[in-house]
């Protein structure tokens, strides 16, 4: 992965050497303003061909995207540089030279503070949601059952980030703790390093009703048991019955492919617990819901997977989801697919690998939902 990671970066360092000669050429010859287009369009013209070359390299589509960050955040500030630095020296006349140093200050500074922001600020900025959903008719009126939920820690290794967000679930004193999955994401040599680690830090989620977890994608070619402690109860397209107070509750899990028979299975299973037994659905994609039938008997389907889209553009929402449900869905929170109640939280860390570890608009997230 470093070895990708250190090609993106040259060739986004040429991107920008070839942003900054279409910018000069055009400057030379009495045209800063469109050399400053041309400049910024070649840089992303190259990295958009470059990728699609790459694509065919098996760079994936979280490794295209990853090119495309780095165009953004170092090839159009290093642009914005030249532009100011040689504005300032060819053009004496004041107006034009404060406009052009204006423009290529701008081009330097946003991207990049921006880029120092997703990288180094947001994907630590940990918050508590709590949201507060409903059971069907026959199972209202009781005490409130408070499940915290845990999705997509995701990390190479446990640190600060990772304990503070144990912490957090742990105070609000929860009755259920769910993980939707992806704990661990790293190379097997950082997994194993990192796995008794993390084993002890999920030791520490306890909770009146029990600690569930399913597999997630991270999980199809790794052992969750190397990160599981003997306190959690994985569930593999099974249903586990708990008790919270004076309250029953039925918790479905299944495996990654929600739709296969065994999952459908436990969809069946729950929505026939008899009449006084909350159902809650928990799976690690959020797809999941939409194999349920409209206005079904599950009262809450829990997903991760998403991540809030970890990019999220004001008016826009996340920019990617690998997932069908509605963008609003996939962004998080609680929503209602075809009448059925569903909470995807937005995850605790980042996608790793070949994607850029970046969060923007996109909190990490302990969900807290308060059920009753």
């Amino acid at each position: 992965m470093r070895e990708i990671t250190l090609g993106l970066t040259a060739l986004a360092l040429l991107w920008a050497a070839l942003g900054c000669a279409a910018w000069w050429s055009l400057a030379k010859r009495g045209r800063p303003w469109l050399g400053v287009d041309m400049g910024v369009t070649a840089i992303g013209g190259l990295a958009l061909r470059t990728l699609l070359v790459w694509d065919f390299l098996g760079l994936g589509r979280f490794g295209e995207i990853h090119g495309v960050y780095l165009a953004a955040v170092l090839s159009i500030p290093i642009l914005g540089a030249f532009v100011t630095v040689t504005s300032l020296l060819r053009w004496p006349d004041g107006r034009r030279r404060a406009a052009l140093a204006l423009t290529g200050t701008s081009l330097a500074v946003v991207p990049a503070a921006l880029g120092i922001y997703a990288t180094h600020i947001g994907p630590f900025q940990l918050r508590v949601q709590t949201v507060h959903a409903t059971v069907g008719p026959e199972r209202s009126g009781q005490a409130t059952i408070r499940i915290a939920v845990l999705s997509d820690i995701q990390t190479t290794a446990v640190g600060d980030h990772e304990r503070a967000a144990v912490r957090a679930a742990m105070a609000t004193q929860p009755d259920i703790v769910l993980i939707p999955g992806d704990i661990l994401q790293g190379t097997d040599e950082q997994n194993r390093a990192a796995a008794p680690q993390m084993k002890a830090l999920l030791e520490q989620l306890r909770a009146p009703g029990g600690v569930f977890v399913v597999g997630g994608d991270v999980e199809r070619t790794r052992n969750i048991d190397a990160v599981r402690p003997d306190s959690m109860v994985l569930l593999e397209d099974e249903v586990a019955v708990t008790t919270v107070r004076d309250r029953t509750v039925a918790i479905g899990g299944t495996l990654i492919d929600y739709d296969a028979p065994g999952a459908l299975a436990v969809k069946d299973e729950l929505m026939s617990q008899p009449t006084g037994t909350v159902r809650v659905l928990l799976s690690h994609r959020p797809d999941t819901v939409l194999s349920l039938a409209p206005g079904s008997e599950v009262d809450l389907t829990v997903a991760g997977h998403t991540h809030g889209g970890q990019v999220a553009v004001p008016f826009i929402g996340p920019l990617m989801t690998l997932t069908d449900v509605p963008r609003s869905v996939a962004a998080g929170g609680l929503h209602y697919v075809h009448g059925n109640q569903i909470y995807v939280s937005p995850g605790v860390g980042m996608e790793r690998g070949r994607a850029p570890q970046i969060r923007f608009g996109v909190p990490p997230t302990v969900g807290i939902i308060d059920l009753g």
